[in-house]
């Protein structure tokens, strides 16, 4: 679970930190916890649980666009 903590915190490091970021954030590490323990109730090993999370959950580029959110951090407009 740690390595999904993880991936999450260094996708968003570079998009400002806004409290509209960090509720998207929030909300996506939640998404990604509950898969991952659906996955590991379903038997799926812990390393194969963690891929498939974070395949599923992967781009943050596509998911700020969604949530009207605009460029990266130091990322020209």
């Amino acid at each position: 679970m740690e390595t999904i903590i993880n991936y999450v915190e260094s996708m968003f490091a570079r998009w400002p930190q806004t409290s509209r970021t960090l509720r998207l954030k929030e909300e996506l590490l939640k998404r990604m916890e509950e898969k991952y323990r659906e996955l590991k109730r379903e038997g799926h090993p812990e390393n194969a649980a963690v891929g498939l999370v974070i395949s599923e959950f992967g781009n943050i580029d596509e998911l700020m666009r969604q949530a009207g959110i605009g460029t990266p951090a130091g990322t020209p407009a």
